[in-house]
């Protein structure tokens, strides 16, 4: 077969490529690095295909992946038996842009790679993302945020996350790969678990770990607390400065669902999470308004009705420019 005639499609729509692209055969591993490497003026079509592969995959489980491949498969098919050629980069680019729309992006890694890799992935501002590890735990990353992990996880090693900014954690009590032992390390805080679910807040030197459910033990250098349900424990510089229990969750993981819930919250916080989730720049003339506070349940993104709220019930001047805010 000449593959050197084939496009983007056509790759991803080849059983064997798929294979490659999975990891689940080694022979079409072997075959197609060295089939690459021969051709590098193929590299933009490969790289394209690879794209279009990963895209099919969005939210997909791995036993579903090759349904879908085999869905495009026969439709490729289809319009070229009927004469006509399907454009399903533009379709995919289309879809892309849906995504960045509504700010969710699912992310699962298909791949093996070698023992010393490791896969990062980051949000951007107003951008959530939800990662497959590669135990099967899920996590959903909030805006402005990072994680990364050994691309290998094997039974003799704990599974370990590293992150930066905010996350909620859905983890696998008996995983397929890795140890049974799952950590989250956030700066001077690591969270030790089994299998349970939790929000993890790490910005500048401060850390919040809030638990839905199961136990969590919390370690620093300080000490270590074992966490029950609805406890919330809030850190400063490694520090423990406040310990909640029957804390209301909604208030640290409402933005998984694109809400601001706000319960008597200071606007010096909400003034943070724009800076931080949006990537804004506030502008305050009087000082005393850091510590008005404000109750509502807003939608996470809608930034002008977060302003609009605080117009109405404080009677402030709020201007704003680009991705500056001046607050007088």
């Amino acid at each position: 077969m000449d593959y050197t005639q084939f496009s983007a499609e056509d790759f991803a729509a080849n059983e064997s490529f798929q294979d490659y692209f999975l990891h689940q055969e080694p022979g079409a591993v072997k075959f197609w690095e060295g089939w690459i490497k021969e051709h590098p003026a193929m590299h933009n079509e490969i790289e394209a295909a690879k794209t279009l592969l990963e895209k099919l995959s969005l939210g997909i489980q791995p036993e579903e992946t090759q349904v879908a491949l085999q869905a495009l498969k026969t439709e490729i098919n289809r319009r070229s038996a009927n004469g006509r050629v399907i454009n399903m980069r533009r379709r995919w680019y289309a879809a892309t842009v849906a995504a960045v729309i509504l700010g969710l992006v699912l992310v699962l890694p298909l791949f093996k790679a070698t023992e010393s890799s490791w896969v990062v992935i980051e949000t951007d501002y107003g951008q959530l993302r939800e990662i497959y590890l590669p135990d099967s735990s899920f996590v959903t990353l909030n805006s402005n945020s990072k994680v990364r992990y050994q691309a290998d996880w094997s039974k003799d090693k704990d599974r370990e996350v590293w992150m930066e900014g905010e996350a909620f954690f859905d983890v696998k009590k008996n995983p397929k790969v890795g140890g049974q032992e799952f950590h989250v390390h956030a700066d001077e805080a690591t969270i030790q678990v089994l299998g349970t679910s939790f929000n993890v807040y790490q910005r500048k030197a401060d850390i919040v770990v809030a638990l839905a459910t199961g136990k969590v033990s919390l370690n620093t250098s300080y000490a270590k607390h074992q966490m029950q349900p609805n406890d919330v424990i809030e850190l400063h510089q490694g520090e423990v400065t406040q310990i909640l229990q029957n804390a209301k969750l909604e208030l640290y993981t409402s933005w998984r669902n694109r809400k601001l819930v706000l319960d008597n919250t200071s606007i010096s916080k909400v003034i943070d999470m724009l800076e931080e989730n949006m990537g804004l720049e506030v502008q305050i003339d009087n000082p005393d308004v850091l510590n008005r506070k404000l109750t509502a349940t807003l939608p996470i993104n809608e930034v002008d009705i977060l302003l609009t709220a605080l117009t109405e019930i404080y009677g402030l001047d709020i201007r704003k420019e680009d991705n500056i805010i001046w607050i007088k």
